[in-house]
């Protein structure tokens, strides 16, 4: 997604990510303007889906790392 408000997310630690959203829903909840809550809202997405990625790629990096010790190449022993 794409919003001329946010420059880079790639400059932002996932800890500002995080506060970053809090921040955003806090200010989603304090209007009462449907225009404003749609903008909100789409400014959400956009670091929810990020916050979402680095997770991911988190998470892939720490498998591919247990994998790496403990493959089915490793526990196999031939004598």
């Amino acid at each position: 997604m794409f919003n001329p408000l946010i420059d880079n997310l790639d400059n932002l630690s996932t800890q500002e990510v995080e506060e970053k959203i809090n921040d955003l829903q806090r200010k989603y909840f304090q209007t009462n303007n449907p225009s404003l809550k749609w903008q909100v809202a789409h400014l959400l997405d956009i670091y929810k889906i990020e916050l979402q990625d680095r997770r991911l790629k988190d998470l892939k990096s720490q498998q591919s790392q247990d994998n790496g010790e403990n493959s089915l190449d490793n526990l196999i022993n031939i004598s």
